[in-house]
This record gives structure tokens, C-alpha cells and sequence, in this order.
């Protein structure tokens, strides 16, 4: 047998290999989008009301240590993402009266885990179920475009 030819027909078994593989790696990637979150899958808030609002607020505050938070009306109910920033003391004139503020803005995410809602804090992976709140999961569409954790 000729050498060369031998060569060219171990490297054309390995191209076969690795060109099995990816396409193993991406059929299997694809086959699951919404189970990319190990807590579950991308959600929003269905029916917001004053409990579901009150238990979200409640689940923020207990994760970033404070006495309370103020988030919008509608929080997690068009979109997984909510980001908290601190709001910054002013004086008469609308100044900071601490100057720039360098504390940097907390993510959470919401996901649906069988029938229960959960909050994630992203920064630090902590989780809370979310009692009072209805949620649904959202299309696969809407969650490949989600950002990254941490």
C-alpha cells in the first residue's frame, strides 16, 4: 500500500469524525432551547395584581438586603429580565448628593419551573419561588435572544 494513500485515507476518517460530531453537538443543542436554564424555563407575569406585585417586591428587597423596592406596574410581564439600580438620593436641585454612583445594577430573571414561578438572581444564583404569581413561559424565539448569565 502507498504511503500517501494511507495518509489521505486516515484524515478523511477523522474529517468524517468531527463532521459527525458537530452535527450531533448542534442537532443536540437545538433539540432544547428552553431547557438551557437549569432553575427552568424563560417566563413572564400573566395577570399581574397587587399580591404578585407585593410577593415580587418582596423577593427583591430580601435579595439585595434592603427594606424595600419600588419596581414598575408591569415588571416581567413582557419581557424575563428585570434590572434593579439603587435610586440615588437628590437634592433641591436634582444633583446626586453622592456624586456619580458606581454600585452596578442587579439582574433577575424569571423562569417557570413545572406550575411555580422563580426569580433568579443572576449575580448570585440565588433562587425564590415566587407564590402569588402567575407566569407563563415564553417562545423559544424570545429566549435565544436573552442575555448571558453572570
Amino acid at each position: 500500500m502507498n504511503r500517501h494513500a494511507h495518509v489521505r485515507r486516515s484524515r478523511a476518517r477523522t474529517s468524517a469524525r468531527v463532521g459527525t460530531l458537530l452535527v450531533f453537538a448542534l442537532v443536540t443543542l437545538s433539540a432544547s432551547p428552553a431547557r438551557a436554564e437549569p432553575w427552568g424555563a424563560p417566563a413572564v407575569i400573566t395577570h399581574p395584581t397587587a399580591a404578585s406585585r407585593a410577593d415580587l417586591e418582596l423577593a427583591v428587597s430580601r435579595e439585595l438586603n434592603v427594606m424595600h423596592v419600588r419596581l414598575a406596574d408591569d415588571a416581567l410581564t413582557r419581557q424575563d429580565l428585570l434590572i434593579v439600580g439603587r435610586a440615588q438620593a437628590r437634592d433641591a436641585r436634582g444633583l446626586p448628593l453622592n456624586g456619580r454612583e458606581l454600585e452596578r445594577p442587579q439582574h433577575f430573571r424569571l423562569l417557570r419551573r413545572r406550575s411555580q414561578c422563580v426569580l433568579v438572581h443572576v449575580e448570585s444564583g440565588k433562587a425564590r419561588i415566587l407564590k402569588h404569581t402567575t407566569c407563563r413561559m415564553l417562545p423559544a424565539a424570545h429566549a435565544r435572544g436573552r442575555l448571558p448569565h453572570g
